[in-house]
């Protein structure tokens, strides 16, 4: 099996916390591709890159109604690819994935959503 990484640029601050790190690793074993932190500024701006596309993380960990919703408002805004990961999350799994599907159908903006669910499991989903 051959071993993808998770590129860090030296002058990346802040570091990128735990769970970016393991969601990056589990992005380069599903794509079979190095993965890239971007530099981040004080501007809005994607957190990796995958094969020269811009994925932004999103990993929230409310309980609130809206919450998913609000999180793929404010990642539209970083990127069209966004990367969801429901693992540090509250809401069940099924829930998270019907919201999902729901928010992809409606807003045409996203191009892709990929979904790690709280057992580590990538799921990309579709139209």
């Amino acid at each position: 099996m051959a071993k993808y990484r998770v590129i860090l640029p030296t002058h990346l601050k802040p570091s990128p916390a735990r769970y970016e790190l393991t969601a990056a690793q589990l992005l380069a074993e599903y794509f079979k591709t190095d993965v890239e932190f971007i530099s981040r500024s004080n501007h809005k701006a994607p957190d990796f890159i995958i094969d020269d596309v811009k994925w932004e993380l999103k990993s929230p960990t409310g309980t609130g109604k809206r919450n998913i919703e609000r999180q793929l408002q404010t990642g539209i805004k970083q990127s069209k690819n966004i990367v969801f990961d429901a693992r540090r999350s509250k809401i069940h799994i099924a829930r998270i994935k019907n919201i999902l599907n729901y928010q992809f159908r409606l807003a045409k903006s996203i191009k892709r959503i990929v979904l790690i669910d709280k057992s580590k499991n990538v799921i990309e989903l579709t139209r």
